[in-house]
C-alpha cells in the first residue's frame, strides 16, 4: 500500500512543530540527485498514523513518560527498537548523550505501531541512545 507523502526538508530545518504535526516520517534517498538535497533529508508520511511494516526504518516522534518532553528516533519494526534518539530542547534537537536526562528514560510512541497506541520503549544508556520496546 502506498502513502502520500509531503515536502522533504533537511534534518536540521525539521522541527518540534513539523514532527507533532505529522509523527511519522521517511529518509528520503530517492531525492538524493536533486541540487541541495542529500541523505540527511527526510520526509513527513501525510495519511497515516500508523507504522507498518511498509515504511522501512521510519523516523518517529515520541514523548518522555510523565513529562513534556518530546524526542524522535528511527523505529526498527524487526527489532521493536528505536535508535539515534534525540529530544527537542531549547528549541533544538539534542541527542541522548548530550542530555542532562536521567536514566531509566521511559519513551511513549506518538504514532501507533503496528495499530497499538502509545507503545512504551525503555533506554538504560544514554550513550548507546537506543530504546527496546517494553
Amino acid at each position: 500500500m502506498a502513502y502520500k507523502t509531503g515536502q522533504s526538508k533537511s534534518l536540521d530545518d525539521i522541527n518540534l512543530k513539523d514532527v507533532l504535526e505529522n509523527p511519522i516520517w521517511e529518509w528520503a534517498l530517492d531525492e538524493e540527485g536533486i541540487e541541495g538535497q542529500d541523505e540527511t533529508w527526510q520526509r513527513p508520511i501525510l495519511d497515516t498514523d500508523n507504522v507498518t511494516d511498509e515504511i522501512f526504518n521510519p523516523t518517529i516522534t515520541l514523548k518522555i513518560k510523565d513529562t513534556d518532553i518530546y524526542g524522535s528516533g528511527e523505529y526498527d519494526n524487526e527489532k521493536q527498537s528505536i535508535s539515534a534518539i534525540s529530544i527537542w530542547t531549547d528549541g533544538g534537537w539534542e541527542t541522548l548523550d548530550n542530555s542532562k536526562i536521567l536514566t531509566p528514560i521511559i519513551f511513549i510512541s506518538i504514532p501507533k505501531i503496528n495499530g497499538k497506541e502509545n507503545l512504551e520503549f525503555l533506554c538504560t544508556d544514554l550513550f548507546e541512545g537506543n530504546a527496546s520496546k517494553r
